[in-house]
């Protein structure tokens, strides 16, 4: 029992609004992040922006920064980078119909860091929105900090409610690390 109570635990707040008009979406985060680290509590809140533009209904093109103005808890040292992303979604199937199969092409341009290039996909099914998608994804690594190259993961479709699970392998499985989210979208 002694090595779970060493181990950091991350949980994290969050809420979306998107607005659309026409092809374009607009999107802001707000985020509270919580860390127990060595038994020690740390908090911290970020923003998120983003836009969108879809190109028919089977392509976006997307833009997002994360932390933007980094850890706005002046009181708390955990820090959270900003992390810039430029991102092409393809869908390969109609997205009104049952069937899912996309892909996800995506630069990242973190802070302080060189940028890193990702590749994803999504298959599933959701029928009268009720449903499992699958995902996978394999993203290039950064110099002097190694993320893992693979990850996997995806969601319970139940209606409005969407649960997502991602899980990304680390050649010591004690450093791996488990996403579990729920989502509601109303």
């Amino acid at each position: 029992m002694s090595g779970l109570a060493t181990n950091p635990t991350e949980l994290l707040g969050a809420a979306s609004l998107v607005y659309r008009f026409g092809l374009i979406a607009l999107g802001a985060t707000g985020k509270e992040l919580r860390l127990t680290s060595a038994g020690v509590p740390e908090r911290a809140a970020g923003v998120d922006l983003g836009v969108a533009v879809a190109i028919f209904d089977i392509l976006a093109l997307a833009y997002s920064v994360q932390n933007l103005g980094g850890n706005l808890m002046n009181s708390s040292a955990v820090a959270m980078p900003r992390l810039s992303r430029f991102g092409f979604t393809m869908n390969y199937v109609d997205p009104q119909e049952s069937f899912r199969l996309l892909s996800v092409l995506e630069v990242q341009w973190p802070e302080g860091r060189s940028s890193r290039v990702v590749l994803g996909g999504e298959a599933g099914t959701v029928i009268k929105g009720v449903g499992v998608v699958g995902r996978l994804a394999y993203g290039s690594r950064w110099v002097g900090y190694q993320p893992a190259a693979v990850t996997y993961g995806g969601s319970v479709v139940l209606g409005r409610v969407i649960a997502d699970y991602a899980f990304e392998p680390t050649p010591a499985l004690a450093d791996s690390r488990h996403r579990i989210g729920l989502r509601l979208a109303l």
